[in-house]
Parts: structure tokens; sequence; C-alpha cells
């Protein structure tokens, strides 16, 4: 187990059995168990040193607080204030105060992956209700990262004013918060929504209302949903073994003394099991084979099985004045020279006569007769009229766009898949369908 994102995974699967096999009040400090082997493996294997402030697991939500993410550098001296493996780590952080990421806090539900896990053994199509309740999926509060981070690479690429401007936004947008959230809306109908912020200079938000048709579930469905669920689940079982033999096999690595503990374990002269045991599991191969068990299409009928449907989808991004005046300086003036130019067409509402005129001079005169023969009619010209005023408004100060679609009696979500492959198909959607867009709409 020597990558740092098969221990990432190693941690929130140890966060799922702690929950799914034992009581609550019993494991919640599984938690801080598998965080400190988290700690041991990002040291030894990466360099790097996490710390934080707490972490809980309750009601199958799992709180990470204070998360700090730097590098790390054994200390010369080890002072005798320095008596757990926690204190060290925090000694082997401090000289890094620049190139270090903080996250104020995580939260992750894991309930409805132990539904999804439940449904794939049992196939009760009940469990389709809980998942299709109204709550959080996973939030992350003003993760802080170097600015650095971002311009490393893209500095080469820009000249010295771009890198200038760049630079500068990089330093203000270097706080993100995200949130993914679903919100009932009916029987096994539901809306999946993310949000994702910028330190509140830009955001953006999609969301998809859809359905699934619990009947039309049948053998393929929960074949596909053993073969993603299985390699997990086996895992998660080998984790729940390796922490009950840790801790019945080395409590000193859990005590609040420890750093002698796994000193001793690094110089393999203690918890001989826990080596055993890693040495015999293979996580990567298990992640590579459930690469090779589903393909894109087969993870997309999972999510999205026949009979489930597609009511709309809103996609929306905010942003502020100097994100705008930014983003302007390092496009090279397109982005001014766009919104001149629509502000000119948009400025002054044109008659009906005087809008079919505009739609040919802009089709050129190989298209313009088609064009404007096939835009012309009145529901073209409303279209105008309801947006002219919108567009006027956000030209003279623009401060975010978005789409928003809607189906009154929904889409069968595979026929999308034909419209991928047959693009002329969605002409057919239209008389059931309602676009809008969205001119400086808040997040």
């Amino acid at each position: 187990m020597k990558n740092i994102l098969v221990t990432l995974l190693f941690v929130f699967s140890s966060f799922i059995f702690s929950q799914s096999y034992f009581s609550s009040n019993a494991k919640s400090n599984d938690v801080d168990k598998v965080l400190t082997w988290l700690q041991y493996i990002a040291i030894i294997e990466e360099g790097v040193a996490i710390e934080y402030d707490s972490a809980s697991l309750r009601n199958n939500v799992i709180e990470i607080n204070g998360l700090k993410i730097s590098e790390f550098v054994f200390p010369d001296n080890l002072n005798e204030n320095i008596v757990s493996f926690g204190d060290l780590v925090s000694q082997g952080s401090q000289s890094y105060t620049t190139g270090t990421f903080t996250v104020k806090k995580i939260k992750v539900n894991l309930k409805w992956i132990e539904d999804l896990l439940s449904l794939s053994k049992t196939g009760d199509k009940k469990l389709l209700a809980n998942m299709y309740k109204t709550q959080s999926y996973f939030e992350i509060q003003e993760l802080n990262f170097p600015a650095e981070f971002i311009l490393d690479e893209i500095i080469d690429e820009l000249s010295y004013t771009e890198a200038s401007i760049a630079s500068r936004a990089a330093n203000y947008l270097n706080n993100m918060s995200m949130k993914a959230e679903v919100k009932a809306k009916g029987k096994l109908r539901a809306d999946a929504i993310m949000t994702v912020d910028l330190n509140d200079e830009l955001s953006l938000l999609y969301s998809m209302d859809s359905s699934i048709d619990g009947d039309s579930l049948g053998y393929q469905y929960f074949s596909m949903l053993e073969n993603i669920v299985s390699p997990l689940d086996e895992i998660i079982r080998n984790l729940e073994i390796f922490i009950s033999i840790t801790s019945d096999d080395c409590p000193d690595l859990y005590k609040k003394d420890n750093l002698n503990a796994w000193f001793a374990y690094d110089n393999d002269e203690y918890c001989g099991s826990a080596d055993r045991f890693l040495n015999e599991l293979d996580l990567e191969s298990e992640f590579d084979n459930l690469d090779d068990l589903v393909s894109d299409n087969e993870l997309f009928l999972m999510s999205n099985p026949m009979g489930s449907k597609i009511y709309g989808f809103k996609v929306n991004l905010n942003w502020s004045d100097r994100v705008l005046r930014d983003a302007s300086i390092l496009s090279g003036g397109v982005i001014d020279t766009a919104l001149l130019t629509i502000k000119g067409i948009f400025d002054t509402k044109l008659n009906k006569q005087e809008f079919n005129q505009l739609l040919y001079q802009f089709s050129g005169p190989e298209f313009g007769e088609i064009v404007s023969s096939v835009l012309q009619g009145d529901e073209v010209y409303r279209e105008y009229s309801k947006y002219q005023p919108r567009i006027k408004s956000f030209v003279n100060n623009p401060q975010g766009i978005g789409l928003s679609f809607k189906s009154r009696s929904g889409i069968d979500q595979e026929y999308l898949l034909y419209i991928s492959e047959n693009p002329l198909l969605i002409t057919s959607l239209l008389d059931d369908a309602e676009f809008e867009l969205l001119f400086n709409k808040r997040n």
C-alpha cells in the first residue's frame, strides 16, 4: 500500500465499515485510528504531514475539522513535550508556512453508500427510497490552497503582464467551498445539486432533476451493480479486519503517548501482524479490476437505468467585478469586444422588420435568405423581445450567465445515448422542452 491515493480510499472505506458493522457509539474512535495510519503512510511514502483538529463519525456522517496538509521534515531535535505521533507530525510541519493546504471542515454522508451496498446484496428496491430523500452527500468548507498550485501549471505560457494578472487572481481565488446534495421532489425523484464557490468571487451551480423507475430494475441492472460494488465490499471487509487486528495486537499505537510505539513499528520491532496483513492486500489491483470490469456505458446505465427520466437541469456561473476585470485583461480584449458587440445589437429594441433584416445581415448573402425565412415568425420575435431587455441589462453590468432546461413529461435517459450518436434527434424533444438563458442570476 504505497500510494497516497489508495491510502485515502483506505480511510473512507474504513469509515464505511465502522458504521456498517458496528454501533456508532462503540466505534467512533476508529476515525482517529485510521487517520493515524494515514498520517504515518503520508510521511513515509510522500514526505507529507497531515494534521487535523478533530474527527468524528456520527449518524453515518464523517466530519473532519481543521485539516492541514504540508511538507514534512523530520525534526533535528525531539524535545520532551513530543510524546505522541501527532506531536511529531506537528513539529515536522512547522518549518513550512507556505505551500500548505488547509480545510476548515469536511463532511461526508455515508448513508447513501451503505444503502447502495445493501441494494447490491439484497436487491431490495425499497432502499431506493432512502437514496432519493433530501440529504447532503458531501461538503468541503474553505479549502485554502497556495497560489503556486494554480500558477505552476500555466505561468510559463504567459507574458509578463498576463503572469502578473494571473498571480493576482490566484491569490484571491485560492479558497474553495463545495457542496453536493439532493432535494426530494416526489417518489423516487430528486434534484441533485452541486455548488462550487471560490472565495465569493466565482461560483458555479449545476443541478439535475431526475427520477428512477424501481419496477424497471432487473437482472442486468443488479448484475452491473454487483460488478461495481463487490470489489469495494471486499476492500471494506479486509480493512475491517485490519483495524480489528491492530487494535488487539498493537494497542500501544492508539494510546495517547504513542510515539515510541510508532518508532518501534517503523523499525519492524512491533506490530508485525499489521505488516503481514498489509502485504497480503493488493488494494490497487482491486480498483484496477474495477476499471476492467465496468465500461463507461455500464456506469451510465447503472446510474441511469432503463425507465429513468430527466426532467430538467440548470448550470449557472457567477463572478465578481474583479474576476471579470482580470479575465478581460487575460483574454487580450476578446471579452470586452464581445460585450461591446452584443451591446450594439441589443441596446435598442428592434421592430420585427428590423430584426429580420439583422438576421439576414449576420447570416451573409449565402445563407441570409435561408436563415431569415426559417427564423421569421411571431415566436422567434417574441423570444427576442423577451430577452432583449435582459441582455441589455447584462452587458451593462455582467455578473453571471447560465442555462436552464425543463421537460414537462421527462426525457427517457437511454434516449440521450441515441442523441449522442445522432444529435439531430434532439429536435424531437423541443415540443416538450423549455430552454431559458439566465442572466445575472445569483447562485
